[in-house]
């Protein structure tokens, strides 16, 4: 064996094979690029209903959210928020929320190791989830249009993540802070 093979992949490896996986099965779950934003529902025999909400588009990217509702109408967990890359065939699990905690992004503090790991885990789950989903019975035949996302779910719950109302991607960047010139006045 070479020191260049490697018998395991990486991290990093592992995440974009699971990001790749989850768009495969969700490809297979509704029709990706051709479905407009709004709220759509899938009822499979006696299963709580699915809930998918298409939060926005952009030319090459989509946001997703995915839950079920009981049937007294409460949205219950799992529900996963989905950033669906079309051109890269990608989906990024962005917000998961099971065993009643939303899991968001992680402070700037954090190590880098625990939010591979914790992304890892989110992506592992949804992909697990969603060919649970399929193997019920949900797909494309099976979604039927409700109406627009409710504005309350926009507002509440992407605050902090709002990329598809931004004319401008370039605009999500980080700004990149100047030095500031030292005074000679305070100097003297």
């Amino acid at each position: 064996m070479s020191a260049y093979q490697k018998i395991l992949p990486n991290r990093f490896e592992q995440l974009m094979g699971h990001y790749a996986e989850n768009h495969a099965l969700l490809g297979r779950l509704l029709q990706l690029a051709d479905t407009p934003p709004g709220r759509y529902r899938s009822q499979v025999n006696d299963h709580p209903e699915l809930i998918l909400d298409v939060l926005g588009k952009a030319p090459y990217t989509s946001f997703l959210r995915l839950t079920h509702r009981l049937p007294d109408g409460n949205e219950t967990e799992p529900c996963a928020y989905l950033r669906v890359y079309h051109d890269a065939r990608q989906t990024e699990v962005t917000h998961c929320r099971y065993g009643a905690i939303l899991h968001r992004l992680f402070l700037p503090a954090t190590p880098a190791r625990a939010i591979g790991d914790h992304r890892l885990r989110m992506n592992v789950f949804c992909g697990k989830w969603l060919a649970y989903l399929l193997d019920l019975g949900h797909g494309r035949d099976s979604f039927s249009w409700v109406g627009d996302v409710p504005e309350g779910l926009l507002v509440e719950a992407h605050a902090d993540d709002d990329w598809w109302q931004v004319a401008d991607r370039r605009l999500l960047r980080p700004k990149i802070r100047k030095p500031r010139k030292r005074s000679t006045a305070l100097e003297q």
